[in-house]
């Protein structure tokens, strides 16, 4: 995609539903995509290494994310394996502060899902963990399984 595009996309996955019960996506699901999609377009990061970052090794006064984590399906499953690259230390992203704003509000959602869901998270220090919505086998907290993950524009159906 060009620049065009990628701003036009990225227009759409965060634009809220509009639903009654729509917040602005900090509590409602309709944007609870917007910031993976953000990232991987300005990343380029690999799925299963976005799926994997954690909180600890986002660097919030450099503006860097740390990659050392992926999420690899096992069957209907999943795990959490070290990233292996070249050399011992793990790859270091630099982004701008548009970025680093997403991955604030990214934050500020989980924090409201943690709150609502209580026990029920299980944290995992993912910032692109599974949230209550639609939940499966009480995984809140963990990380997402990629095939299961919803296409752009999010779950809900914009009128």
């Amino acid at each position: 995609m060009d620049d065009g595009q990628t701003a036009r996309f990225l227009a759409t996955v965060w634009e809220p539903c509009g639903n009654r019960a729509c917040d602005g996506g900090l509590s409602h699901h309709c944007l609870r995509d917007a910031p993976l999609w953000t990232v991987y377009a300005a990343t380029g990061v690999r799925r299963s290494e976005a799926l994997g970052m954690k909180w600890s090794l986002v660097h919030w006064e450099e503006g860097a994310i740390e990659l050392g984590w992926v999420v690899v399906e096992e069957g209907n499953t999943y795990r959490l394996r070290k990233l292996t690259k070249d050399g011992d230390d793990n790859a270091l992203i630099y982004v701008d502060q548009s970025v680093m704003n997403v991955l604030k509000w990214q934050k500020e959602r989980q924090d409201v899902e943690r709150a609502r869901l209580g026990s029920a998270w299980a944290d995992h220090d993912l910032v692109f963990a599974r949230d209550g919505f639609k939940l499966y086998r009480g995984e809140a907290g963990g990380p997402r399984i990629r095939r299961r993950f919803p296409p752009a524009g999010g779950p809900c159906e914009r009128g």
